[in-house]
C-alpha cells in the first residue's frame, strides 16, 4: 500500500491526548480538513515529524475502521517522543505515510484461528490488528490474545481490553 504519496507529509492536528500509562501516552490525531489522515492496512506505521526537533517512526495504531481520526500509543523515550508527551490538544504536527506492509489480514489471515502475543508497547501495532478484526469478526476464528508488562502500570490501553475485547465472542 505504500506508494510515493506516503512520502509527502500531511500536517495533523492534535484531536485528543491520553495518558496510559507513567511513560505512554495515546494521540488522536485528525488533518487540518477535520478528516482522518489517509487509509492505511494494521500494522502499518507512519512518521512522525516535528519540525526543528526531529521524526520519529511510530505504529498507527487505530484500526482502518475507524474513520474519523488516527491513533498513535507512543511511549517517551528520546526527543521526538518527549516533545510530543509535552504537546497539548490542538497543536499541529506532520505526519507522512502509510509507511510499512501490515499484516494480510484480508489475505493470509482471513478465515484463521489468531493468536496475538505481545509485550508493552509492542502492542501499539497489533492493537489495530486486534480491532480491525473484532470490527470484521465474521472473517476470522478464534481471537486470542496474550499481554504483558513488567507491571500493571505498564499495560498500555488495559481498560479496552478488558471492557470491550474480552466482552466479544
Amino acid at each position: 500500500m505504500e506508494n510515493k504519496e506516503s512520502f509527502i507529509p500531511y500536517v495533523g492536528k492534535i484531536i485528543d491526548i491520553k495518558q496510559e500509562t507513567p511513560d505512554v501516552k495515546t494521540f488522536s490525531v485528525v488533518g487540518l480538513d477535520g478528516k482522518k489522515l489517509f487509509e492505511h492496512i494494521p500494522g502499518q506505521c507512519a512518521m512522525l515529524i516535528v519540525p526543528g526537533v526531529g521524526e520519529s517512526m511510530i505504529s498507527i495504531t487505530s484500526s482502518p475502521t475507524l474513520e474519523t481520526h488516527m491513533e498513535f500509543s507512543i511511549k517517551k523515550c528520546g526527543c521526538v517522543t518527549e516533545w510530543l508527551h509535552n504537546a497539548e490538544v490542538g497543536q499541529e504536527i506532520c505526519v507522512r505515510g502509510p509507511i510499512g506492509n501490515g499484516f494480510p489480514v484480508e489475505g493470509a489471515l482471513k478465515g484463521k484461528d489468531i493468536l496475538v502475543i505481545a509485550g508493552g508497547i509492542g502492542i501499539a501495532p497489533v492493537h489495530s490488528v486486534v480491532n480491525y478484526m473484532m470490527d470484521k469478526r465474521e472473517n476470522y476464528g478464534r481471537i486470542q490474545v496474550i499481554y504483558g508488562s513488567r507491571s500493571m502500570a505498564d499495560l498500555v490501553r488495559l481498560e479496552e481490553m478488558q471492557n470491550v475485547w474480552m466482552k466479544q465472542p
